[in-house]
Order: C-alpha cells, then structure tokens, then sequence
C-alpha cells in the first residue's frame, strides 16, 4: 500500500471515530434529557399528591371540629331539656304530694261515716264535701257490715284502671326523693286480648262475693275500670278505710311467652318505708296466700318476690301483698284466667289464703 493510501485510510478512522464520539455524546444527552423530565414529573407528581393529601386533612380537622362543636350543642341542649324535665316532675310531684294530703282528709271523714265501699275515689272526694245529714245516717247503718260477721275486714285493690296519665309521678314511698309514675297501663292478653285491669276486676268482684259469704267486711278501691286512681290513692283508701290487710289483685307478663305461673310480692326485709312487724305480716299474707292459690288452682308456684321500688306497697300501712295470678304472656295461662271455672278456682285460693293468715294470728 502506498504512502497516501495509509494516511488516507488513517484519517478515515480518526473520522470514524470521531463521529461515534459525537453520536455518543448525543445519545447520552437524549438519555439524559429523558431522564431529568422524568425526575421532575415524579417530583411534580408527588408535590401534588402531598397537596391533595394536606387538603384533605384539613378538611377532615374541619369536620371533626365542626361534629365536636355539634356534638357539644347537642349535649348542651339535652341537659337543658333534662333539668327542665326534672324541674316539672318536681314540681309535679310535689302538687301530687299535696293533693294526697288533702284527698286523705277527705278520705278520713269518708271512713269516719262508716262507707263500706270505696269504688270511685274521684267521685268520693268530689262529693265527700256534700254527703248530706240523710246519706250520713244511711251510712252509719251500714258501719256494721264493714266489720263482717267474723270480725274482719279486708280490702280488696284491682289493679289498674282504664284512664292512664304518663305525666302523672309519685313519690315510691313517704320522704322518698324517687318518683315514679303513678298510673301504668298494666298487661294484656296474648290469646284473649283482654286488658289486664278487666281480668283483674272481674277476680275482685267475685273474690268480695265469696269473702262477704264467709263473713269479712270488704273494702273495694273500686268496684269500675272508670276511676282516676293513684297507687298512693289505692294505699291512702286500705290505710283509712278500718281494713286488717290490703289484696291487690294482678296479672304477670313477660318477653318469654313459655314462662307461666303465680306469684306474690312482699316488701324486702329492709325496706325503709315499714316497719319490721308490718314487713313480717306482709310477707306472712304473701306466703299464705300464694301456697293456697297454687293448691287451689295447680298452677306452678312461683313463689314470693320480695320488692322496695312498689309505691303501692310502701305507702300501706297495713300487711299487704300482690298477687299475680299468672302470665296473660302465655297463650295457655291467658285462656284459663279468662275462663269462668278457672278465675272461680283463683277466687278460692285467695279467699283459703286469706282464711289462713288469719287464722294464724
């Protein structure tokens, strides 16, 4: 090869060369253009997501704040609706406090005249204020029967009533800073649908015809489902009426509708309304009573509950029981008590129990 051919071929390697540089260096600048837009995407990216993300937690530190501030609102005005309520069942109370006191009075006279009866407390006090010198007299005559032929007097409660005022609050017993409502509708039957203030006035009925044929006095504190009675009423009419003991006259109900059955109610043996012989009396009659109406009628014996928070237990003050005389809750029991043969059967097992507790005295 000559002299020039070599150079030549030299010079167009240098040239070849070089020209792979340049394109070296264009595709690195390309790449790493490439590379700092895709840099600053990510970086504009995340900026705006920790944007979004600040924006949300500030709106959700408004929120908060704005259901706390409601909450607080909220809470506020309940109080205030609470302490308003308490202000008028207080003051309620203590109209009730005073009417018990006047109607008491009233029913003191009305014992006074030897009424044997107390069927409408509502009526009797409205009109104890004009009992003429003709019905005084009249009543006076028949002071005698109140006694009954064997010495003794019992009064008679059916519980319940058909007029009911949820407004309407007492004291649970003499000083006793808890109310409680005065008048509560009572059960009904599952099967029959019949109120349980009916059943229970029917048993009454028929259980003052068969304790008047045995020889007690009876006292009714009513004798119609038409009354506006308190469970203070109720007591106040047992305690001023010459009564020995006080039968109140109940049916049971609960959730479970297999549960059957009778029971009685007696006051604790602490409870601070009555005293330690008042309590051991009543309980007595509870006992008594509940043993004769299972024998009588087979039903299951529940036996006796022991209670403080009954308004018509501790403003007695005479022995006094409840009686439950079963579950309107049960279909089965429910039928039987609305059934003549069966309510017949009831009326005996408390009459034989009442026969017992004094029998025992």
């Amino acid at each position: 090869m000559k002299q020039s051919d070599r150079k030549m071929a030299a010079l167009l390697i240098i040239v070849g060369v070089l020209i792979l540089a340049a394109i070296g260096m264009l595709v690195g600048m390309q790449i790493g253009t490439s590379r700092r837009q895709q840099i600053e995407q990510a970086q504009a990216a995340s900026a705006s997501a920790e944007s979004e993300a600040k924006a949300a937690s500030d709106a959700a530190i408004a929120q908060s704040q704005a259901d706390l501030a409601a909450a607080s609102a909220q809470q506020e005005s309940e109080a205030a609706k609470q302490a308003e309520e308490e202000s008028a069942a207080a003051l309620l109370a203590e109209q009730t406090k005073e009417a018990n006191r006047e109607n008491s009075e009233v029913l003191k006279g009305i014992a006074a005249l030897g009424v044997p009866y107390v069927s409408a407390y509502a009526d009797a006090v409205k009109n104890a204020q004009t009992i003429s010198a003709e019905t005084a007299s009249s009543t006076a005559s028949q002071s005698a029967s109140t006694t009954g032929t064997n010495g003794h007097v019992v009064c008679i409660d059916a519980g319940h009533q058909t007029h009911v005022y949820d407004s309407n609050v007492e004291a649970n017993g003499p000083g006793s800073d808890t109310m409680k409502l005065a008048v509560s509708s009572g059960t009904s039957g599952t099967a029959t649908g019949m109120e349980e203030y009916e059943l229970n006035l029917e048993v009454a009925l028929q259980l003052q015809t068969e304790l008047t044929a045995r020889g007690y006095g009876v006292v009714m504190t009513r004798t119609t489902n038409d009354v506006q009675l308190t469970n203070i009423d109720r007591a106040e009419i047992a305690n001023n009426s010459g009564a020995e003991i006080m039968v109140r006259i109940h049916a049971n109900s609960s959730d479970d509708s297999s549960v059957k059955g009778a029971l009685t109610y007696a006051p604790a043996a602490d409870n601070p309304y009555l005293t330690p012989d008042l309590i051991s009396s009543s309980t007595r009659l509870a006992t008594d009573v509940i043993n004769a109406f299972c024998t009588s009628t087979g039903a299951e014996n529940r036996g006796i509950l022991d209670a403080n928070d009954l308004t018509g237990i501790n403003w007695t003050k005479i022995p006094v029981t409840y009686v439950e005389m079963g579950f309107m809750s049960n279909a089965e029991e429910d039928l039987k008590m609305a059934s003549a043969d069966y309510q017949a059967q009831m009326v005996q097992g408390i009459a034989n129990g009442i026969d017992a507790y004094f029998a025992g005295n």
